[in-house]
């Protein structure tokens, strides 16, 4: 991972920094938000790094602009906020600004989210990541400014196809603003559409009354919140594991919930599968033989809480062995909740194993990918990084590979078509390399 460097230009951030108010124009506030950390390596790298310039606020709402003052010393990072008012940010804007002057200014952008601008433009790839994919530009097939009551956000989610061609999704479901520890529910959105190079604007609907909530927490069983669906079939039914809170963060909660419709789901047990520490979280089921693996974000070890992905096996999906690390990352990395590894995803395509983390300390849509022949063990090198948060991955039927993109300001479930290496060839223009939503 690069450390931040001097330079003549630095970029304004969108960051959903969560319980971020806005300030009277002209305060001036001291803040430490752990949302969003510095590595440590690269905040001493830093120490010459005049200013950088963020905006942090909500979707729709009205929001404080901030100039962030660096004064680096012994690794700590006061940031000082300087409040703007500006309404309709995209949270995923990226804008230059000159650190030159004795004060940088900053001037609201009060942009549409459908505009196009700099914010168009790729978060930069570090020097390692060895390839960059061709990543179409974002359609929102699932648009949450329809729903009664809202505003509402989709975060962590996933998608499964029925027999009969329908596409189902699942996701953490939640009033704006961004509160991940009231978030408990599942939201359930339907697709006719069976093809994927056919979705378009607002392609899935909510399902019909009460089903359009899949899973609420149950407080009478410890579910303290609900993230991160991930459904599967097998057996003749249908699958969905996920984690439901806990205790406390070393006591994370991996449960799991079936249902022979995708419509009415019922828990397994009232116990979780699992316990784990460092957050544990966002899991994912795949089937390799008679052996489910199932993937969290996790970090190493309670001695050495690097960000990492772990795994474990099972034949019956009730059963499973002891964690193993799929991926440990570096020192720098190093966060109470494995905050470098978020949702990860696995899939296999083109005789090598792929895993993709979002990255929100590096930013909200920081989404790197990992290549291995070995499903189990991923070097800590990036391939490559496309934009997206929470990303989950599908493909369709001529093998095209689609990334998908959500999270609190979004508005909704996005989808954008990405060139893996030996995938199925199509035109792509230079514009629609890592393009954002519109």
């Amino acid at each position: 991972m690069r450390p931040l460097k001097a330079a003549r230009v630095a970029f304004v951030v969108l960051l959903p920094i969560a319980k971020a108010q806005p300030q009277e124009a002209g305060s001036l506030e001291e803040i430490w938000e752990p949302r969003s950390p510095i590595p440590s390596a690269a905040a001493r790298a830093d120490t010459t790094h005049r200013a950088v310039a963020a905006i942090v606020g909500e979707q729709s709402r009205r929001c404080s602009g901030a100039i962030l003052h660096r004064n680096v010393e012994n690794g700590t990072l006061p940031v000082f906020i300087v409040a703007r008012r500006c309404s309709e940010i995209h949270p995923l804007q990226v804008i230059p600004i000159d650190t030159a002057a004795a004060e940088p200014s900053l001037t609201c952008p009060v942009t549409s989210f459908q505009r196009r601008h700099a914010g168009a433009l790729p978060p930069p790839n570090p020097p390692a990541v060895r390839a960059l994919l061709a990543q179409r530009e974002m359609i929102r097939v699932f648009d949450t400014t329809s729903l009664e009551g809202g505003p509402w956000y989709v975060n962590d989610h996933t998608l499964v196809q029925a027999p009969d061609g329908s596409w189902h999704l699942f996701g953490i479901f939640h009033h704006e603003p961004m509160n991940s520890d009231t978030e408990v529910d599942f939201i359930h959105a339907v697709s006719s559409e069976r093809d994927l190079a056919k979705w378009k604007e607002g392609i899935f609907r909510a399902a019909p009354g009460n089903l359009a909530i899949a899973l609420t927490a149950d407080r009478s069983i410890g579910e303290t919140h609900l993230w991160a669906p991930h459904v599967i079939a097998a057996k003749g039914h249908w699958f969905m594991v996920y984690q439901g809170g806990g205790e406390d963060g070393d006591h994370s909660s991996i449960r799991l919930a079936e249902s022979d419709d995708l419509y009415r789901w019922t828990r397994v047990s009232t116990m979780p599968l699992f316990e784990d520490f460092c957050v544990a979280r966002d899991p994912m089921l795949v089937r390799r033989g008679s052996l489910w693996s199932l993937y969290y974000t996790r970090c190493e070890s309670q001695t050495r809480r690097v960000s990492g992905v772990a795994h474990r096996t099972s034949s019956d999906l009730i059963h499973w062995s002891e964690p193993k690390m799929a991926l440990s990352l570096g020192e720098a990395t190093v966060m109470p909740n494995s905050g470098y590894t978020e949702s990860p995803f696995v899939f296999e395509h083109g005789g090598y194993h792929y895993l993709s983390v979002t990255s929100y300390p590096l930013g909200w849509d920081a989404t790197f990918v990992y290549r291995s022949q070995d499903p189990f063990a991923f070097p800590d090198t990036p391939f490559s990084r496309v934009r997206a948060h929470a990303a989950e991955w599908v493909f369709d039927r001529e093998g095209r590979a689609y990334v998908t993109h959500a999270g609190s300001g979004q508005r909704g479930v996005w989808i954008s078509q990405v060139a893996l290496p030996g995938a199925a060839s199509h035109e792509t223009s230079p514009s629609e390399v890592a393009a954002s939503p519109r």
